[in-house]
């Protein structure tokens, strides 16, 4: 992938599958190479205030991500969902930014599906960062987001 991993990095499958694999910092990183689709989901790992899911592609590949569901709580955009067009977070300007409060479901209240929330790459990386802030108390439903890639 030509990305650093520390030999301190301990690389674990997210799902058993070859699907993507997990840094304990909460970075998740899906490559082309090993599944050209899948489904991440933010509850399916240990909390973590800050996470990243990076999407690779081959050379001549886009990336697409569909936004599902999601629920940020806190207020005044203290949680965010950021998607940038490319590998890097640092000193870039977001693409698209979803503020706190805000909650959104793949089905509205009669059980039909709405529109998808979907970005698309310019080049062969996406990269998905979710901030969040601590629950209030340990019983409090926790900030979360789900999705597809192609």
């Amino acid at each position: 992938l030509g990305l650093p991993v520390k030999p301190t990095d301990q690389i674990i499958m997210s799902d058993g599958s070859q699907h993507g694999s997990v840094r304990p910092a909460c970075e998740t990183i899906f490559n082309s190479n090993n599944s050209k689709s899948g489904h991440f989901d933010s509850k399916g790992h240990d909390w973590h205030q800050n996470c990243s899911y990076l999407f690779l592609g081959t050379n001549n590949e886009i990336v697409h991500l569909s936004l599902f569901n999601y629920k940020l709580k806190s207020p005044s955009c203290q949680s965010v969902i950021e998607t940038y067009d490319g590998v890097t977070m640092d000193n870039s300007k977001p693409a698209a930014r979803i503020c706190s409060p805000i909650t959104r479901h793949a089905r509205d209240p009669t059980g039909r599906f709405q529109s998808q929330q979907t970005f698309v790459s310019t080049g062969s990386a996406m990269t998905l960062l979710l901030r969040r802030m601590p629950p209030l108390t340990p019983h409090s439903e926790t900030e979360f987001l789900d999705g597809a890639f192609h």
